[in-house]
């Protein structure tokens, strides 16, 4: 083995991926071949002629699987039995054994063809997605237990692959986070007592807040305050909240500037003349924002008609941030309407 790896690191780049693809094309073909066989081999239930109890002991001792790739090929072959299709998409490398074990206790004749479309090319975590939606599961009560007294428990939580394969659920883990219906997952881990202990402290602070002390939405709040911390995301979303409020002018603002200028827009013109405008009008600030400027002081914020508005606009931030000038220019929204 060690001369054969050696011998590919003389290939190019190229031949290497060529020669790994069709390698991978040979092993599916053979695993699909290997599967195809012990589709015949338990209809005529041969284990039990070379002295073995079941197929699944066959595959592991006589054939040298691992239980895990046993159980796998074990169940492909009898789910295969009933829709034979299933060869030429495994081959195909439309679907990945994982996938068939895991659809098999839910395939029927009438939703074949549309489970198989959904499972196509999905990860295994996909897959648990698409099966909770079928077989969705209620909630599970919050428990915590010590990790010995759980693992006392025979078949606490059985498999539904398990049980279609006949064999002990015991044998085989749970998966960590376990999709159980729509929208719902279940999460499942071991820690240690130092956790339990913060865990319990937290439930007793949040006990006002919630009083049942549901571990999910303790568990939430911790993650959304670590997120609040740790995540770029949320930072610049805060950072933009900020501008946002600083920007935002108070109601009680808005109705000292519209009394103290009547109701009509604020510009004055070279010659003295005051805008008559009363329509369209937009509270501006005479400091932007932007710079610095409060929004909360009257003394910076002004009542301006549109066009003035976007005079101002253009004189502090250049042509190009407004757009056309015009009163009739609908397609710069206001920057701040009344």
């Amino acid at each position: 083995m060690a001369e054969r790896i050696e011998d590919f690191t003389k290939l190019n780049d190229t031949d290497l991926i060529v020669r790994l693809e069709r390698s991978v094309q040979t092993e599916r073909k053979a695993s699909t071949d290997a599967v195809a066989h012990l589709v015949e081999f338990d209809r005529r239930k041969l284990y039990a002629e070379e002295g073995y109890y079941s197929l699944f002991l066959y595959c592991t001792q006589q054939l040298g699987y691992s239980e895990h790739a046993a159980y796998q090929r074990m169940v492909t072959a009898r789910t295969a039995r009933r829709f034979p299709q299933l060869v030429e998409l495994l081959e195909a490398g439309a679907l990945h054994m994982n996938a068939v074990v895991m659809i098999a206790p839910h395939l029927m004749d009438q939703n074949f063809q549309t489970l198989v479309a959904k499972a196509r090319g999905k990860s295994r975590r996909e897959l648990e997605f698409l099966l909770a939606s079928l077989a969705p599961q209620p909630d599970k009560a919050d428990y915590i237990r010590p990790v010995a007294e759980t693992a006392a428990q025979p078949g606490e939580s059985s498999s539904a692959q398990a049980e279609y394969a006949g064999l002990p659920a015991t044998r085989f883990a749970q998966s960590v986070i376990e999709p159980t219906s729509p929208g719902r997952v279940r999460f499942a881990f071991s820690g240690s007592e130092a956790l339990l202990r913060k865990l319990e402290r937290v439930r007793q602070l949040l006990r006002h807040k919630y009083p049942e002390g549901n571990l999910e939405q303790i568990i939430e709040d911790a993650l959304d305050c670590l997120l609040d911390k740790i995540d770029p995301e949320r930072r610049i979303q805060r950072k933009e909240q900020r501008a946002s409020r600083r920007r935002e002018i108070p109601q009680e603002i808005k109705d000292l500037v519209w009394k103290r200028e009547g109701g009509r827009c604020a510009f004055v013109g070279t010659d003295g003349k005051r805008c008559p405008e009363r329509g369209m009008l937009e509270f501006d600030h005479i400091r932007p924002s932007a710079m610095g400027g409060p929004s909360d002081d009257p003394a910076n914020i002004r009542l301006l008609c549109r066009t003035h508005n976007q005079m101002f606009a253009r004189r502090m931030f250049g042509e190009e941030a407004c757009g056309p000038i015009g009163r009739d220019d609908q397609r710069r929204q206001p920057l701040d309407n009344v």
